[in-house]
């Protein structure tokens, strides 16, 4: 709290100036700001009532229903924007009375006007401002009026674009479809492919049945050639050498009956293995090569008379007539191995015609998939085109729905601005402009004030009044006999005190010549050092040169000048290594000096004064209020204090309480009479 009645302590006029020019703005506007009324009016949006629902095929489906919300698209939030669009407002800007007096330009006389559109509901609030409740009340229907001839109007050219767009994009998806349907039906013409799949399916069944097939007739011929072989050996001869023993051989006739016997046999073989014994076509064929056999039998008979008695010898062998059965069975087994292993080749061949027909399917079925694909693609998106095209008609009002007045407009009695919000407003305006001007103030004034001291807990042991001259007034020499009574009283180790500054200009010199001055009158042996080994200040305004021995000033006041003892070595390590406190030792001890006042360079230009502090341990810090920045002086009595110095303060140029007080000795009045 005392930090900011210090800071308005400093700021003080430029904080009343400030404060009397709002206060002049806020009386002001109390007084002669025109007053505004404001007109409300609710408008609200009706729920969709059409749904659109399409099924699109690949696509998927389409479904709207009623008015959509998200952060993205809000319906309120664009009838707000239509509300307050310059197209709405022209016409209420061109028949308003006020126009050529208050606003002759459209962007300006849009600011009399505000929407608010509803959060997740279907109303928007409009605001209209006027000089009087009337004209206010006026310019709301005004501007309701030409929002809804402009809500017509975009219908108008909404259903005119979208019209012409549907007919466009419909004729171009309908002839996508069209070219996409004459690519599937002419692929499916020339290939055949109707339903791949099912095709497929068929041929796989059908070649798995042939296969089957094949097998067991091949299975039946090797039956019949297996038969034959055992008939032969029966018989004991072949079935060309038992016919032509027989004189079967030659005859035509018998020729003829055996081969249709083969071809009988053959159509037997067939018809067992597509259909059952019951079946009328495998009947019919057994009968007939009953018939045949029967037939067989008499041509042998006819052949061979008496072919059960008599023994006929063909070829020279004799065979009994009881062996012409074996051979009509040899016969019949012989045909039957032959009509067996034609079957089962046409059947081969049948299987070997669908595999390569399996084969060359499946790169036209992938085709065939794709063409399909394609045409699904195409109807979907016509189908969905003729969908919106059929909402657009069923309802115009999807994109701009026919807003609706829910509260006609009406004034608000108070008109704005009110004068008690005037005032909080002034009152506002003036504690934070008076709370941004100080801290502007601050921070463009970098220097150090004398309150700010207060912060830093280091004792002040003496105030100097601001010095004019190197002569000391009355009042000066006693702020510095209080210094020195001061520092008298300080428990000092060898008695030695360091005197700096953060920066150059701040006094330390004087305050150390002065300091010195006045110990020497409180009956103190005392030697001052100058250690500012760079510029030599001190020696400079005494007008001593460089030297390593004492130089007398006055009785009990020496001056020891900037130098060192060893041009070998360098400052820091001289000062570093213990030379510089040996040799005040040796100086004091020879001198008898009581106390040695060290005057150094500031403390944040060189590297010197940080070494010194730390071997002498006691430092004076001067500090002139106005002239030190406050950063450096922070920074540098941080660094005194880290390298364990103790640190006193000293302030040059402050005021002081004893300003007033003007002491000085005076005579006593017996001495006086005594000597007159």
């Amino acid at each position: 709290m005392s930090s900011i009645v210090a800071i308005g302590r400093r700021h003080w006029r430029p904080l009343l100036a400030l404060n009397t020019v709002l206060l002049a703005a806020t009386v002001g506007i109390a007084v002669f700001y025109p007053r505004t009324w404001t007109a409300s009016a609710q408008l609200i949006l009706p729920n969709a009532s059409s749904n659109l629902s399409a099924n699109l095929g690949p696509l998927g489906n389409i479904q709207q229903q009623g008015l959509p919300f998200s952060n993205e698209l809000n319906p309120t939030s664009i009838q707000s924007n239509i509300l307050l669009s310059s197209d709405v407002l022209r016409p209420v800007w061109q028949k308003d009375p006020e126009r050529t007096e208050k606003f002759t330009r459209l962007d300006t006389y849009g600011k009399l006007f505000k929407g608010k559109p509803g959060d997740q509901s279907t109303i928007v609030q409009l605001e209209a401002k006027g000089s009087s409740p009337e004209l206010a009340q006026q310019r709301a229907e005004w501007v309701l009026q030409s929002y809804q001839t402009r809500l017509n109007a975009l219908r108008l050219d909404d259903a005119r674009r979208r019209d012409e767009f549907s007919r466009v994009e419909t004729a171009k998806a309908q002839n996508n479809l069209q070219t996409a349907q004459v690519e599937l039906y002419g692929y499916q013409r020339r290939t055949g492919l109707v339903n791949a799949d099912d095709q497929t399916r068929g041929i796989v069944e059908t070649l798995n049945s042939l296969r089957s097939t094949q097998t067991l007739t091949l299975a039946q011929a090797e039956a019949a050639a297996r038969r034959a072989t055992a008939l032969e050996q029966a018989v004991g001869m072949d079935l060309r050498r038992a016919t032509a023993a027989l004189n079967l051989g030659e005859d035509k006739g018998l020729q003829a009956l055996r081969q249709r016997l083969a071809d009988i046999e053959s159509q037997l073989a067939q018809a067992r293995g597509l259909y059952t014994g019951k079946n009328l076509r495998v009947k019919s064929l057994e009968l007939q090569r009953e018939e045949l056999l029967g037939k067989i039998k008499q041509q042998v008979g006819s052949i061979v008379p008496d072919a059960s008695k008599v023994n006929v010898s063909l070829g020279g062998n004799s065979y009994r007539d009881s062996r012409i059965d074996l051979i009509l069975q040899l016969v019949q087994s012989q045909a039957e191995n032959g009509a067996l292993t034609n079957q089962a080749a046409r059947i081969g061949e049948k299987a070997a015609s669908l595999e390569e027909r399996l084969r060359t399917l499946a790169p036209q079925q992938s085709r065939l998939k794709e063409l399909q694909r394609r045409y699904e693609i195409a109807e979907g998106i016509y189908r969905g085109l003729v969908a919106q095209v059929q909402q657009a008609k069923v309802n115009a009002f999807d994109a701009y729905p026919n807003v609706q007045i829910l509260d006609a407009p009406s004034v608000d009695s108070k008109p704005s601005p009110s004068g008690l919000l005037v005032a909080v407003g002034g009152l506002v305006a003036m504690l934070s402009g008076s709370i941004a001007l100080a801290l502007w103030l601050e921070r463009r004034n970098p220097m150090l004030g004398v309150r700010e001291l207060d912060s830093t807990g280091l004792p002040v042991l003496g105030r100097i009044p601001k010095l004019k001259d190197a002569a000391l007034s009355a009042a000066e020499a006693e702020e510095f006999r209080q210094l020195a009574s001061v520092v008298s009283l300080l428990p000092l180790p060898a008695r030695r005190l360091m005197i700096t500054s953060a920066n150059t200009g701040e006094g330390k010199t004087t305050v150390t010549l002065g300091l010195a001055k006045a110990l020497r009158e409180l009956g103190f042996r005392v030697l001052v050092v100058d250690a500012d080994f760079r510029q030599a200040g001190l020696g400079r305004k005494l007008q001593v040169g460089p030297g390593s021995e004492p130089v007398a000033l006055a009785p009990s006041l020496s001056f020891l000048p900037a130098g060192r003892p060893d041009e070998r070595t360098s400052v820091g390590e001289y000062i570093a290594r213990g030379h510089f406190s040996r040799y005040l030792s040796e100086l004091e001890s020879a001198g008898g000096y009581d106390y040695v006042l060290i005057d150094t360079a500031p403390e944040d230009l060189v590297a010197e004064t940080k070494l010194i502090a730390a071997a002498i341990g006691n430092v004076l810090f001067v500090v002139r209020p106005g002239v030190s920045n406050r950063d450096e002086v922070n920074a540098s009595l941080a660094a005194l204090q880290r390298f364990g110095s103790s640190v006193h303060l000293v302030i040059n140029g402050g005021e002081s309480a004893k300003g007033s007080y003007r002491y000085r000795y005076e005579r006593p009045a017996l001495a006086s009479s005594s000597e007159s």
